[in-house]
Order: C-alpha cells, then structure tokens, then sequence
C-alpha cells in the first residue's frame, strides 16, 4: 500500500476502533488490504470499504475482504484503488460486479510549522465537533464523528465565531506522514477563511508532530480543491473509488 493511502487507512483504523460496540464496527487488515465496515449501516457504501488494493494478485485477498463486508450486512461495498494500479485491478473488480464511481484526487503538501490561527484549537468536546459535521455533511449518527477523539495519533480542531462553532476538521499522524480530513464549515460562516484557517492548524500541528508530509483527498476542480491549492497542496495521484449494486 503507498504510504499515503497508509496513512489514511490507519487514521480510519483509529476512528472504527472509537466506535461504540453496537455499532458493530469492522477494521481489520486481511493479504495486504484494509477492510474497514460498520455493521449498523449496511446501505451506507462509504462505511464499507476495501482499501490497498494494487495488483491483480491481490484478488484472493479481496475475495476474502467482500465476504466480511457482506457477513456484515453490506449492501454496497466500494473499493479504493489508486488510478495508476486501475489497469491491472480494474478487470477483476468488473468481474465481481463493481464499476468505477467517484474519482478523487491525492493531494499533498509539506508540514509547515506555523502558528494556531485565531479562533481555532484543539479539542476533545464531542458533542460540538458532531454538531458541526452534523450540519456540513448531513444526518451520519453522531458517533460516527465521536469515533476518532482521543484516539492515539488522532487530533480534532474546532474553529469558533464567538461562542458558537463553525468548523472542524481531523489530522491523523502516523510517523512521518500526516492525513487530514473530515472537514467540514456550517453553511453561515462559509466563505469566511473558516477552512483556511482549518488547514493552516492542522499542518502546523502536523509538523510538531514529527510528519514530514500531509496528504488529504478531495473531488477535482471543487471548492475544498481551491482551497487546498492555494494552502500550498499539489496532486499527487488519482483515486477512484468502485462500488457495486446492492441489487448485485
């Protein structure tokens, strides 16, 4: 697996390992794959995914991964392949009922130790960092957001207007590579510097941490794109993400 999907397969590890019991979470590592499901959500494609995959040989593993997801209850799995791997993996993916869905783009940018901006630190409340999400991503339970807090690795920033919180966003650090995500700014204060300032913390945060690089993904030519760009993110490589029918 490249490193920087590395990293964002162990920061989805840390956040599947906060998740309360009866959620049902799965994350485990099966012939060179991740493989990470939430057993209470079985229509949701993007809390049943296969990640590392990166050679036609790796489809015994990936027989194996699909048949835990679908114990699990999934009814849409989706698999993440990087673009440049999509030759070899793309056949056997098609044979098993998946076609090629959302393409995103790696970006990456050094860490840069720079100073917290005003308004945001860091934080553990729960409760704000789901109201947030909650707000830009739409109705996902509340845990799901909890799940990474307090997890080694793992640091949640919080950007306040005032009293009231308007943004958040993740950073996982992993040795010397750093994934962010999970960024999110409530409708009203968009277009504030509210993301900006998100990822300004983070890569400072990123680099007294000890990460030499951070990557993030994100859709091609979108706002969080720009945005990324003009912090100083450059594309690495394309990822593509493959699901299959639930009436499949």
């Amino acid at each position: 697996m490249r490193p920087f999907e590395e990293a964002e397969s162990a920061a989805w590890r840390a956040q599947y390992a906060g998740l309360d019991d009866d959620l049902r979470g799965l994350a485990v590592d099966v012939a060179g794959l991740s493989v990470f499901g939430v057993g209470a959500w079985p229509t949701s494609p993007w809390h049943h995914v296969v990640t590392g995959v990166s050679s036609a040989e790796a489809g015994k593993g990936l027989d194996v991964a699909l048949a835990l997801l679908t114990r699990l209850g999934a009814l849409s799995p989706m698999v993440q392949v990087v673009d440049d791997d999509t030759d070899q993996v793309g056949p056997g993916l098609a044979a098993r009922g998946f076609g090629r869905t959302t393409r995103l783009v790696r970006m990456t940018a050094p860490a840069v130790d720079v100073e917290m901006p005003d308004g945001v630190s860091v934080t553990s409340d729960g409760a704000s960092v789901a109201s947030v999400c909650l707000k830009g991503f739409g109705q996902v339970d509340q845990r799901w957001w909890r799940g990474g807090l307090g997890r080694e690795g793992w640091t949640q920033v919080l950007a306040r207007s005032g009293d009231l919180a308007v943004g958040t966003g993740a950073l996982f650090v992993a040795g010397e590579q750093a994934w962010i995500g999970s960024a999110t700014t409530v409708l009203d204060a968009r277009g504030r510097g509210v993301h900006a300032a998100l990822l300004a913390a983070r890569l400072g945060l990123a680099a007294r941490a000890g990460a030499a690089t951070v990557s993030v993904k994100c859709v091609p030519g979108s706002t969080s794109y720009r945005s990324l760009v003009r912090a100083g993110f450059s594309a690495a490589y394309g990822v593509s993400q493959w699901r299959r029918p639930s009436s499949v």
